[in-house]
């Protein structure tokens, strides 16, 4: 009887997540503005340590509480199925639910800023 030991991860999963990553860093490099630095500092993307909003505030010159809502646009405008469908494929989030959910999280995120940016 033959066994099989695998010494570590599998080269296939690597790959797809090393696909993820790559996909999730384009997308945020297509945000507006300071959105991008935002996301990037904030999550520590490309390998730094994560920031507080509070930091990112310091280096752009506004307040924490100004870069939390900067984050809150951003994470609405990755949500959007127009600018993610690629990693929401390989997210395996590519059906009429979660575009349902990244339109009520919108919504709902436009109705708080009194109906600011988008539909009423």
């Amino acid at each position: 009887m033959l066994y099989y030991y695998q010494t570590g991860p599998d080269p296939a999963w690597l790959q797809e997540q090393e696909d993820i990553r790559q996909n999730l860093l384009a997308l945020v490099e297509r945000l507006p503005g300071q959105l991008g630095f935002i996301m990037v500092s904030y999550y520590g993307l490309k390998g730094e340590e994560a920031q507080t909003f509070q930091a990112i505030g310091k280096q752009l010159g506004c307040s924490g509480e100004w870069v939390r809502q900067l984050h809150q646009a951003a994470l609405v405008w990755l949500r959007q199925p127009a600018h993610s469908q690629e990693l929401r494929h390989l997210l395996a989030r590519h059906n009429q639910a979660q575009y349902e959910l990244a339109d009520e999280l919108a919504q709902a995120w436009l109705r708080r800023r009194g109906g600011q940016n988008g539909r009423h």
